[in-house]
């Protein structure tokens, strides 16, 4: 009987994940996952002015970026929470801690809705 025989099974070599070796890499890599996370999400810098929103919060807030950056981000949260808001958020970063703030925030359509914000400082874990 003659058998025909097999070709060799040819394993693709085995990929080691490839990490951004630019910073304009790895804040296009960055800007990717944080507009498809499907969260709200904010970055700030060291005094609390808000350097980027995701596509969600936009989406959410009905707001474009240049309106939501620095401090313009509490323009949508409710009056009553705005100062705790901004308070507690300073707090937590003059002190390098994680933190947790709870607030309501404006929809594009003018409705509130409860939001739970977890921050902290670059390489914390949140809270």
């Amino acid at each position: 009987m003659n058998r025909i025989a097999e070709p060799p099974v040819r394993r693709a070599p085995h990929a080691e994940p490839r990490l951004p070796t630019r910073s304009a890499d790895a804040e296009s890599l960055f800007r990717a996952v944080a507009d498809n996370a499907p969260v709200l999400l904010w970055v700030t810098d060291t005094k609390g002015l808000s350097t980027f929103l995701n596509r969600r919060w936009l989406d959410f807030t009905g707001r474009t970026m240049p309106e939501e950056l620095g401090w313009g981000w509490l323009e949508g949260v409710q009056p009553d929470d705005r100062d705790g808001s901004r308070n507690r958020t300073l707090e937590a970063l003059r002190a390098r801690q994680p933190f947790t703030i709870e607030f309501r925030l404006r929809r594009g359509d003018g409705q509130y809705r409860w939001m739970l914000g977890a921050g902290g400082t670059s390489g914390q874990p949140l809270t």
